[in-house]
């Protein structure tokens, strides 16, 4: 075998080397961020077991809203949802900044004199209101 056969096959197999050591590396690190990831999940999911646990169904909104200001729980009224933001994650796609978990508590319209529908929304109205389901939930944010 020549001096250049030898360096040509050394090369190659250096380079097939760095490949292999790479991907293993690759794949143990995505290894350990799928673990993490189903830790963290598993901490939303104890989260939002434990808000089901004081905020059940058949609740009345003002109840359900004044039991999370007295536990020092931030949340945001969106329409027939309250959402409590526990966390911020690092998203898993290229076009989106974050996903955000978040607890939905869910509700049904009030009884009122339309038959359970609501012509508008005002605070009367929403207090009326009942938990219908306190959910998990995934939401990415800023996405292209």
């Amino acid at each position: 075998m020549r001096l250049r056969d030898k360096i040509v096959l050394s090369s190659i197999l250096a380079v097939i080397s760095l490949a292999a050591a790479w991907e293993i590396k690759f794949t143990f690190e995505q290894r350990a961020a799928d673990k993490a990831r189903a830790e963290r999940e598993l901490g939303y999911a104890a989260t939002a077991a434990k808000l089901g646990t004081f905020v059940i169904p058949g609740m009345l909104r003002a109840d359900a809203e004044a039991l999370l200001k007295n536990r020092s729980l931030s949340f945001l009224n969106r329409g027939r949802e309250d959402i409590v933001p526990p966390a911020h994650e690092p998203s898993g796609h290229w076009y989106c900044s974050y996903d955000q978990v978040q607890v939905l508590i869910t509700f049904n319209p009030g009884d009122t004199a339309t038959g359970g529908r609501r012509l508008y929304v005002n605070d009367e109205a929403l207090t009326n209101d009942r938990v219908k389901s306190v959910t998990l939930d995934h939401w990415l944010q800023d996405c292209m």
